[in-house]
């Protein structure tokens, strides 16, 4: 499943979006579910224009945390697919708190991870102090 995952990443990367979306949904499909890959997939229709569809796995995502642990990584990369800053940082910040894996980007006490641009997703709101976490203080 995680082939597929990656796959469908790479077609969307390249401007593939049909065969990015149908190698992402195998990866969801195989996987019976896997949370990650129900995230990439919402991050993936927000990215190619399809609101309902992300909104709809954020939902998803909310509803089954009630029930069982998701990340709030998992939500805010939707969220910044969608390109709702706020919400990202909000999530993103919860996701800090927690100590998440995947982040790579400290800003203001929440994490940008690269892939989703790093310093160039921070907001106008947080101070030009904002450095990759493995930048230099050098010149």
């Amino acid at each position: 499943a995680w082939g597929y995952l990656w796959i469908g990443q790479a077609y969307l990367e390249q401007g593939n979006n049909d065969e990015g979306l149908k190698n992402i949904q195998r990866s969801l499909d195989m996987s019976e579910g896997n949370i990650r890959m129900l995230a990439t997939l919402g991050y993936a229709y927000a990215k190619i224009g399809k609101r309902a569809e992300a909104e709809r796995i954020i939902g998803q995502l909310r509803e089954r945390s009630k029930e069982r642990y998701i990340s709030p990584y998992f939500i805010a990369t939707i969220y910044a697919g969608l390109d709702e800053k706020d919400q990202a940082f909000e999530w993103l910040e919860k996701a800090f708190e927690e100590r998440h894996p995947y982040q790579s980007v400290r800003v203001r006490g929440a994490a940008v991870p690269a892939h989703l641009g790093g310093s160039d997703f921070v907001p106008d709101r947080c101070p030009a102090t904002v450095k990759p976490s493995n930048a230099t203080d050098r010149p």
